[in-house]
């Protein structure tokens, strides 16, 4: 769980720096560790909405954002609801 956190952690400050692929990398491997959190994030590596705030809109995926978030809300993370909507809404 430490690992994964520190995955997480990483990853956002990744996002943050605007790197989205390098966070990618952090992000899958706890997303495959089945954490929530990391796939709402992963999600939003593919999310056009998310990357066009971050100046990466060529990055994104709309069925892999789509099925990340419906992981993260298996996997029980709260916000994956939300962004699902938002996702289907921007289509």
């Amino acid at each position: 769980p430490r690992e994964i956190q520190a995955f997480v952690r990483r990853g956002q400050d990744l996002l943050s720096s605007g790197d989205v692929l390098s966070a990618r990398l952090l992000l899958q491997r706890g997303a495959e560790a089945r954490d929530g959190r990391a796939a709402l994030l992963l999600g939003t590596t593919y999310d056009p909405a998310s990357l066009k705030q971050l100046g990466a809109s060529g990055l994104a995926d709309i069925a892999q954002a789509r099925s990340w978030y419906q992981k993260a809300r298996e996997w029980g993370e709260p916000g994956a609801q939300r962004q699902l909507e938002a996702l289907a809404v921007s289509r």
